[in-house]
């Protein structure tokens, strides 16, 4: 019987650490996701300030060649 015991003993612990390992796992999924947004998010910021970015240099250029011409 002290087997039989032991025996469930051992296996409850690792059930328990299967589930301990299933919720990390499921968290780590979780912050996988939220990493992958937040990095979608930044790339489209970035798009968005190189847009901007380009549409000033076109207009200081007319600008740039006038003064180099004067």
């Amino acid at each position: 019987m002290s087997d039989l015991k032991k025996l469930e003993s051992r296996i409850n612990a690792a059930l328990s650490r299967l589930e301990a390992a299933e919720a990390g796992h499921l968290e780590l999924t979780k912050e996988n996701a939220r990493l992958r947004a937040d990095l979608e998010e930044q790339k489209n910021q970035r798009q968005s300030d190189l847009e901007e970015l380009e549409r000033l240099l076109d207009q200081l250029k007319p600008l740039i060649e006038e003064g180099e011409n004067a």
